[in-house]
């Protein structure tokens, strides 16, 4: 937190597919700056929408942003337990929950709400390793598509730090 200062954090998904035409979903962490983004998890669980949120994300403190996706009562206690405030948009199917109301509390403060819409910010590292690498994968293996996606992710991580540290030395 203190090598990395950030406005907010957020997780979203998407999905990359591969040339038999699978698709293999990740989520991604991402911690927002005033200059950029930095991507500081991802997971590729599955199954329920807890456990790649409780992976991907690192024990921290602030605002958290999130879809209606992540509505969910032990997602929102995960989150609430990393130390975060989630201020995610309301599923108007699920109402019930002691996370849940918590978190509405939240996400109707008008504050909250203007910060949501800063989300768009922390999506755009889909489109930077869409628009860089492409959205399909030349593999049919699960795990050689994991590995390509992976290695993404940190050749964009190492893109930014490169960004940063020039930089640095230009302003200096």
């Amino acid at each position: 937190m203190r090598v990395l200062p950030h406005e907010f954090t957020m997780v979203d998904a998407t999905s990359f597919s591969s040339w038999n035409n699978k698709e293999i979903n990740f989520h991604l962490c991402n911690r927002i700056c005033k200059e950029t983004v930095y991507p500081t998890g991802m997971s590729f669980l599955t199954g329920s929408v807890e456990a790649p949120v409780n992976e991907a994300v690192d024990p921290g403190g602030g605002k958290f942003y999130a879809d209606a996706g992540y509505d969910d009562n032990s997602t929102l206690g995960v989150l609430f337990a990393k130390g975060y405030e989630p201020i995610v948009c309301p599923n108007t199917q699920r109402r019930k929950g002691y996370y849940r109301r918590k978190a509405r509390k939240l996400y109707r403060m008008f504050v909250n709400r203007l910060g949501y819409r800063q989300r768009g910010r922390g999506e755009s590292c889909f489109g930077s390793l869409t628009n860089k690498f492409g959205d399909r994968l030349v593999a049919i293996d699960d795990q050689v598509i994991k590995v390509r996606i992976t290695s993404r992710v940190l050749s964009y991580q190492i893109r930014l730090l490169i960004r940063a540290i020039y930089n640095c030395f230009i302003n200096y």
